[in-house]
């Protein structure tokens, strides 16, 4: 089977161990992380991935013609939402976002969510990808605000880039069997301690990578999206189906 897995960069350590190990063979777009902030970004790059690989097989420019695409992605806020190929079926992660897929499955991050819901997560792709909450200094950033919007502004600027913190109160750090390395744990606590959140280590689970990665579909775990299908929200358990 020929795979080919369009994935955010917070996957790039257990994607690439685990792509090195499966019997299939896969090629891997990286795409960077954060647009899930901006759905409609992350849908309009996404699909532009798509629609480049359709114009490869069209001018009969790739080498080997993938069986299927597989996106390293969960609904992500429904930028996923839209997603369509002329010629390749999409498989992807019946899953809220990256966390259940860390996890092992959309079903434990519910249990997780329920247990400890007011949870920031982060791993080692996180650490490394992402930008951390904290991590900017606040005096430092008011006088940028101030620079470039004014005084008058600079405080109400501020407030709003940090209140979403406030909606946290701990920070679940996910372990990972491929790289567990004690400088990302010592940054999660790092980030709890400067966003006055609790600790919390919790361990990751590589079974739902590793199955995506093997061609192993199963129907609860993922949508397999035909070409020419639409992928929609189903507003359901399975989070997505197709028109």
């Amino acid at each position: 089977m020929i795979l080919h897995l369009i994935a955010c960069q917070v996957f790039y350590r257990e994607v690439s161990y685990l792509a090195s190990q499966s019997k299939q063979i896969t090629s891997v777009s990286w795409m960077p992380q954060g647009m899930h902030d901006t759905p409609d970004l992350l849908r309009k790059n996404l699909q532009s991935e798509i629609d480049r690989l359709d114009l490869a097989l069209e001018n009969g420019t790739l080498r080997h013609r993938p069986d299927y695409l597989l996106l390293c992605y969960g609904l992500c806020s429904n930028g996923v939402s839209g997603l369509s190929s002329r010629h390749y079926p999409l498989v992807i992660p019946r899953t809220d976002d990256c966390i259940g897929i860390f996890l092992g499955s959309q079903a434990r991050y519910l249990r997780e969510f329920s247990r400890y819901p007011g949870t920031y997560w982060l791993n080692n792709g996180w650490l490394e990808a992402a930008s951390l909450p904290g991590s900017q200094n606040p005096e430092q950033q008011r006088q940028a605000y101030a620079e470039q919007y004014g005084e008058e502004n600079a405080d109400f600027l501020l407030e709003q880039q940090t209140a979403w913190v406030r909606q946290y109160s701990a920070c679940g750090y996910i372990t990972s069997q491929v790289c567990d390395l004690a400088p990302y744990r010592e940054e999660a606590k790092d980030v709890a301690q400067r966003n006055h959140w609790n600790f919390r280590e919790v361990p990751g689970d590589i079974i739902f990578l590793a199955r995506l990665l093997d061609g192993d579909f199963r129907e609860e775990e993922v949508l397999l999206c035909p070409p020419g299908k639409t992928v929609t929200p189903s507003y359901d358990a399975k989070k997505l189906t197709f028109l």
